[in-house]
């Protein structure tokens, strides 16, 4: 909304008069307030009623009205970022009894292995190598379909952002890393213990 300079919009004869200009159609008027806000509406209130006294005076923000514009979109990422936080944490809680499980099964091969000199590194790769081929493996096509899901998403929208494959590795690098640290820190634990015990149990 603005000030224009007066100008002659009807006949000659007739004097100059406030004239309030729309942009298209609509119904609604734009308004732009300084100062006090209560004090303008209540104002524009009062000069509505003056004008139109049989019709209700309705307003709304702009910026309301645009934030209800994303209101979808913003409940929906809240949505997805907590089944994803529900999600990792059954992933690697499930990878944690699964490392702990297998670990307990060749406890007496660790110990057997740490009697012939193998050290620490050898059998924390020993007992990760594997784990982190599988984590690889599944994770590849996981991201694939995500990457594939979240590009037909955001054709949605006119302006958007692309997903980048170094945002991929990154995320794969971090898995890689959160699985060795799971894993590698249950060979440690029974490697690091008495091999002596490992062999007594069971």
């Amino acid at each position: 909304m603005g000030l224009v300079e007066d100008f002659q919009q009807g006949s000659l004869h007739a004097a100059l008069e406030p004239q309030l200009f729309r942009l298209g159609t609509t119904n609604r008027l734009a308004v732009k307030l300084t100062g006090d806000l209560a004090d303008g509406l209540e104002h524009i209130e009062e000069s509505w009623a003056s004008v139109f006294p049989n019709t209700t005076f309705n307003y709304s923000f702009l910026d309301d009205t645009l934030q209800n514009l994303f209101t979808a979109d913003q409940i929906r990422g809240r949505v997805f970022l907590l089944l994803s936080l529900v999600t990792l944490f059954i992933s690697f809680a499930g990878l944690y009894g699964l490392a702990a499980f297998l670990t307990k099964q060749r406890v007496k091969e660790i110990g057997i292995r740490k009697v012939l000199g193998a050290g620490l590194g050898n059998i924390v790769i020993l007992m990760t190598h594997r784990f982190l081929l599988l984590v690889a493996v599944a994770t590849l096509p996981a991201f694939m379909l995500a990457q594939y899901t979240m590009q037909e998403w955001l054709e949605n929208f006119a302006y958007r952002t692309e997903i980048s494959y170094g945002t991929l590795g990154v995320l794969l690098v971090a898995t890689l890393i959160i699985m060795f640290l799971t894993t590698g820190w249950h060979a440690s634990r029974v490697a690091l213990a008495n091999p002596v015990d490992s062999l007594r149990n069971e």
